[in-house]
């Protein structure tokens, strides 16, 4: 399917990488209870530093991207996972909030070298411009695979966490990022034996000139930008992406000790997270097809997806917990987990050029993160304000429900640029 073995462990290494780099960040919520409960202070202090964290991930992301671009897979994804290593193992020995305010914000911040952003291109560049139809299903494999990462690390995080105390655990955790520099190795490799075989014959390029005067009258980054600070659909859709942001994290944060505060055992919250992870894969995919199927239609997806949202967690609130419900809550909600992700994508290219879609998608992404901040933070600061999650949840349905009015306006159409470069230069725009 993709051409070589060299190709597919590549595609497999950038998976597992994504994964492993995903699941320890949805794992941090397991650590909440157990060290603020032996530290001896609220869960503000460790929701700040995870709530800090995420919004590092998302602004470094920007950085880590560059650095793949300029000098390669293998000293991103190593320096990443080695930093994410030293920040997990400096945490626990921390003694004092100071300390977790510190390491665990820094593992944010590498963790932006191991996501998605820096192994999908790095995939990507396995293959050529007359590839595309392979690259696409190589990128949704990538894709697949580091969606799983949220259904096997919590687990593990729970088991350790179970069988040890909690700095023991953390160690133990953050060794399994050691993982990561082999499969760095092989994807690098991947990429340099695609480099190094750039016999590819007989591709032509018939319409040459004509792709290159068109490409001649497309908008560059800087008109791009400008259409899209004034461009309303492009900003809803990134005050929607913000909502995402703060339901995925609020959930991948709290839920464990949420379900421990009412009385379930310890392992149903890390279980529900591994549901989550398994209904991500099935709703991931199926958002795809559904944006494919209905492309004039993204926002009224995402709308429906948002406003599906909001009626779960309002259920959730209203029913009696047991196993049963939060198990099947987790699955459901792993259905419109990061569903939005692949129509947000979408819409963006029907919206602007694909040239600069990584741009504007980082943009959209950090307001993801900043809504993802909050997500973490306001849900500590709620527990300690009112002894439950119980205000938190209501919040959590009313962003849901702003959300989907946010996007049923949004037009799929393409951005007419109203200026030249003339006018931008003459008129410092």
């Amino acid at each position: 399917m993709f051409g070589c073995s060299t190709r597919f462990s590549g595609i497999v290494c950038g998976g597992v990488i994504s994964g492993l780099g995903f699941g320890i960040n949805s794992s941090l919520g397991l650590f909440l209870k157990p060290i603020s409960d032996d530290q001896g202070f609220g869960r503000e202090v460790l929701s700040m530093a995870i709530a800090l964290a995420v919004l590092l991930n998302g602004f470094t992301s920007i950085f880590w991207g560059a650095l793949n671009d300029r000098y390669g897979v293998l000293l991103t994804c190593g320096s990443g996972a080695t930093l994410v290593f030293a920040s997990l193992f400096l945490a626990s020995f921390a003694s004092s909030s100071a300390a977790f305010m510190v390491t665990i914000p820094f593992q944010g911040a590498a963790g932006g070298a191991i996501s998605f952003g820096v192994t999908l291109g790095a995939v990507a560049r396995l293959f050529g411009d007359h590839e595309l139809a392979q690259r696409s299903r190589a990128l949704g494999l990538t894709t697949s695979l580091g969606s799983l990462g949220v259904v096997v690390v919590p687990p593990v995080a729970q088991a350790l966490l179970h069988a040890y105390h909690w700095r023991p655990a953390l160690r133990l955790v953050g060794l399994g990022t050691l993982v990561m520099l082999p499969m760095a190795l092989v994807l690098a490799r991947a990429g340099r034996a695609r480099s190094n075989d750039d016999d590819v014959k007989g591709v032509e390029i018939d319409k040459g000139e004509e792709e290159e005067e068109e490409e001649g009258n497309e908008p560059d980054l800087h008109r791009t930008l400008l259409a899209a600070q004034v461009h309303p659909p492009y900003i809803l859709l990134v005050l929607g992406f913000f909502v995402c942001g703060f339901h995925v994290v609020f959930v991948s944060t709290h839920l464990p000790s949420y379900c421990e505060d009412e009385g379930l055992p310890s392992w149903v919250g890390a279980t529900a997270l591994s549901v989550i992870g398994i209904g991500n894969v099935i709703g991931t995919a199926t958002s795809g097809v559904l944006g494919a199927k209905f492309p004039g239609d993204k926002n009224k997806l995402l709308s429906a997806l948002y406003f599906s949202r909001a009626c779960l967690f309002a259920l959730f609130c209203s029913i009696p917990l047991s196993e049963a419900t939060v198990l099947g809550f987790a699955f459901v909600l792993g259905l419109l987990w990061l569903s939005t992700v692949p129509l947000t994508s979408g819409l963006l290219s029907d919206m602007f050029s694909p040239k600069y879609g990584s741009t504007l998608f980082g943009i959209a992404f950090c307001s993801h993160q900043l809504g993802s901040f909050f997500g973490a933070w306001l849900g500590g600061k709620t527990y300690d304000s009112t002894g439950s999650y119980d205000l938190m949840w209501w919040l959590m349905v009313i962003a849901g429900v702003l959300a989907s009015v946010l996007h049923w306006p949004i037009r799929n159409e393409r951005v007419k640029f109203l200026y030249t470069m003339g006018e931008i230069n003459d008129n410092k725009l």
